[in-house]
């Protein structure tokens, strides 16, 4: 695990990606509460309570903290920041193992990507099926009708023979 020390935070949280259990203060404080820094939708100072006012919109919920807002912001981006340096490791692992990230799950490169051999002989099977059908259109408007067989079979071959060498 990437340490806080990387963003220069005295104050531990257990961060694995998008995933932040952060404390609200100083762990020693004996008024620390921990809280999933994942959910937390904002957070402001209440005068009126004298207390830290966090709240979490996907449960709807706000529950006031008796901790100091500069040391709670501190932590809060600490947490951030080492949630950001850890998903970019694992981004250059995963481009380094030649893997390819979709939106809900992993792939490997080899099955996005053709090589380029393959790459290069399907664009070729792509251009010579074009110029067939281009010369059959060409048949069709100028006689007006569908190429036979033997004539289908003589232009794959010049074709063929000039085209793929």
């Amino acid at each position: 695990m990437l340490g806080l020390s990387a963003v220069k935070c005295r104050t531990q949280g257990l961060i694995a990606g998008h995933n932040r259990l952060v404390p609200s203060q100083g762990t020693s404080n004996a008024r620390v509460v921990y809280y999933m820094a994942h959910f937390l939708d904002n957070y402001c100072y209440s005068t009126e309570r004298d207390r830290l006012l966090v709240s979490f919109e996907d449960f709807h919920l706000q529950i006031y903290i008796d901790a100091s807002l500069k040391s709670f912001k501190r932590i809060v981006n600490a947490a951030d920041r080492v949630s950001v340096l850890q998903l970019q490791n694992i981004q250059n692992k995963i481009a380094l193992y030649g893997m390819w990230r979709t939106e809900s799950n992993l792939i490997r490169a080899s099955d996005t990507y053709c090589s380029r051999q393959d790459g290069l002989r399907l664009n070729q099977d792509v251009r010579f099926q074009m110029l067939l059908n281009a010369a059959r259109a060409s048949f069709i408007n100028t006689f007006g009708e569908e190429p036979d067989a033997d004539f289908r079979h003589q232009l794959e071959r010049s074709v063929n023979r000039r085209f793929r060498g």
